[in-house]
C-alpha cells in the first residue's frame, strides 16, 4: 500500500511511505517534488501517475502537475 502526500495543520506536505503487509511496517520513500493533497492515483506498467491536486491547504487551488512514481 502507498500514501502520498497529504494536509497537516502547518500545512500541505510532500510526504510518501510504503506499507508492508508482510512484516507490518511502513517505509518511507522519496518525497513527491511538488507537495499537494486531494488527488487520485492511478497504475500503469507499474509507475503510479498522480495527477493535479491542491498545493495550499483547503483545496481551492488545484494544481496542473501530472508527476509519475515508480518503486525502485
Amino acid at each position: 500500500m502507498l500514501v502520498f502526500g497529504g494536509q497537516e495543520p502547518v500545512g500541505v506536505i510532500g510526504k510518501n511511505e510504503a506499507y508492508d503487509l508482510a512484516t507490518n511496517t511502513w517505509k518511507e520513500l522519496a518525497p513527491l517534488p511538488t507537495p499537494r493533497h486531494g488527488f487520485g492515483a492511478a497504475t500503469i506498467s507499474g509507475a503510479v501517475y498522480l495527477p493535479a491536486g491542491a498545493p495550499v491547504v483547503g483545496g481551492d487551488l488545484q494544481s496542473n502537475v501530472l508527476e509519475v512514481f515508480t518503486l525502485q
